[in-house]
């Protein structure tokens, strides 16, 4: 693992968490065959929140906080048209849902709540990916012609 001098440049950490993103949408998905639909809750939600952070690691930022992560994100990238405006509330229902399943004994998430959630997740993970190498596409050309 690579300490924090040695991180790599934007697109090694874009690249990361992609894969993270990745990843937890495949759990999500071997989640929901198997019948774990609050895991899968959880892991879709989770998909969505490092395609979010892949977006912010654009512009050099980091967040701790999911709150700061996603507001800050519908309000750069969603509210301006960068993504679309229905994002910003599936974003929300996918934070809600995975905060339900995860914390609230009285709530189960069901089959069709957890294939919602992972088929927006897939959705996001396409676009943000796609925004991510077109960003760093043009990003890379602009420093060559520097």
């Amino acid at each position: 693992m690579k300490s924090n001098d040695d991180l790599g440049n934007v697109g090694d950490l874009v690249s990361l968490a992609l894969e993270k993103s990745n990843s937890c949408l495949g759990d999500a998905k071997r989640l929901q065959n198997e019948g774990c639909f609050d895991g899968a809750v959880n892991r879709a939600y989770y998909s969505i929140f490092w395609g979010i952070s892949c977006v912010h690691l654009l512009d050099g930022n980091r967040f701790k906080r999911h709150k700061d992560a996603i507001g800050i994100f519908n309000k750069k990238y969603v509210h301006t048209g960068v993504f679309p405006s229905e994002y910003g509330r599936k974003i929300a229902n996918a934070e809600l849902a995975r905060h339900k399943s995860d914390y609230d004994i009285l709530t189960k998430a069901t089959e069709f709540t957890s294939r919602e959630h992972i088929v927006f997740a897939e959705q996001f993970f396409q676009s943000v990916e796609e925004y991510c190498r077109q960003r760093l596409s043009e990003d890379h050309s602009c420093s060559q012609t520097m």
